[in-house]
């Protein structure tokens, strides 16, 4: 599903990479978020799945929306990373 510049709004992707948690419990990195967007990562059945996101004026973003799809379709059976509701948190506080 692409990004609805409409109804989303953008996070630039220097802000996502701080606010979602990587493995030592600070943020994943820019270079992650990139990959994310355009290599994809595999879920359990073998499909490669993308961050949406878009350029605009030279600068790539996504959204909240487009890091929840993207997570969804990576855990497809409904279970969720547990630091998924820090995330949310995160996004509220930082105004995203």
């Amino acid at each position: 599903m692409a990004i609805d510049v409409e109804n989303e709004k953008l996070i630039r992707i220097a802000d996502l990479s701080r606010l979602v948690p990587g493995r030592t419990g600070q943020g994943v990195s820019v270079s992650t978020v990139h990959r994310w967007m355009l290599k994809g990562r595999r879920n359990r059945d073998g499909e490669i799945i993308r961050l949406d996101s878009l350029v605009v004026g030279g600068s790539r973003y996504t959204t909240r929306e487009a890091l929840r799809r993207f997570t969804a379709a990576l855990n497809p059976d409904g279970l969720v990373c547990a630091r998924h509701p820090e995330v949310e948190r995160l996004l509220d506080v930082a105004g995203y």
